[in-house]
């Protein structure tokens, strides 16, 4: 999971009027005539974005009673939002294609941080869009709140530290002696309790753990291959190569350079995957 850089110098306003302008009439009509309502309501988004508390955020019947017409202002193609895409996914001078939310699958859709069912008003507004693909936006689905409290990381607003590592993986072997590696969230250094719980609320809600789960098998099965019959030490510097470059382009978090520390660090794996 990797944070998304909040542009400096835009306007989600000029860019939802910039939208608008390329629908037909009526929709366009009916979203002009309440205008100074959709102004306000995204003020209300950029102060609240601005101190991370869009929890605090809420909605009235003019914006319900308008909700076809909003909605239909979100197109995932659109060239605006296609080019705001395109400039945040960028780290380290390298487009990103990975979902930023799991980092498995190929971004192909928005996630509407605050869910359009309940926020029509900021079905376009870009600082409610979180790129990504179709399965973590299914899972998410329209949850936001729960008991007052958001319950879901934010990519902009919340920042998931860098340098502390809360994705972990352990081995154990099964009784015909093959390796079980799986993954856990533990906080095993200070992290804002309130992110963590977020953060801890996300790979459960996506279902994060289970799906890094299942792509562990088939890259045991790889290094297998590639290791078979390699000396330790040789084997661990590759291992940790491997590592570090997942490390250096999406941190130490990410689930592959999580896998390649613990082959590497792991002396009953590592013997395992060279035999």
């Amino acid at each position: 999971m990797t944070n998304l850089p909040v542009l400096q110098g835009i306007s989600t306003f000029d860019i939802h009027n910039n939208i608008l302008k390329r629908k037909h009439e009526p929709l366009k009509n009916s979203i002009k005539s309440i205008k100074s309502d959709i102004k306000n309501a995204f003020d209300d988004y950029e102060k609240n974005f601005r101190k991370n508390s869009l929890e605090l955020l809420h909605t009235n019947l003019v914006f319900k009673h308008n909700e076809e017409a909003l909605k239909k202002l979100y197109k995932y193609s659109n060239k605006y939002l296609t080019d705001y895409r395109q400039q945040i996914m960028f780290k380290n001078n390298i487009e990103l294609s990975e979902c930023p939310l799991c980092q498995i699958d190929s971004i192909n859709t928005f996630d509407h941080y605050l869910p359009q069912s309940v926020f029509p008003q900021f079905s376009d507004n870009v600082h409610n869009l979180i790129p990504c693909c179709s399965i973590c936006n299914s899972k998410k689905g329209d949850v936001f709140l729960i008991n007052s409290l958001r319950y879901i990381i934010n990519l902009y607003t919340d920042i998931i530290p860098a340098d502390v590592q809360y994705l972990t993986a352990k081995t154990n072997f099964n009784e015909n002696g093959l390796p079980v590696i799986t993954f856990e969230i533990t906080q095993n250094a200070p992290i804002n309790a309130a992110v963590f719980q977020r953060l801890k609320n996300t790979y459960t809600c996506l279902d994060l753990i289970s799906r890094y789960n299942k792509k562990v098998p088939s890259k045991v099965e790889i290094l297998k291959t590639e290791l078979s019959g390699e000396d330790v030490k040789i084997a661990k510097k590759i291992l940790i190569k491997k590592a570090c470059g997942f490390e250096t382009l999406y941190g130490i978090n990410y689930w592959e350079a999580v896998f390649y520390r613990e082959c590497s660090n792991n002396l009953l794996l590592l013997s395992y995957l060279i035999k």
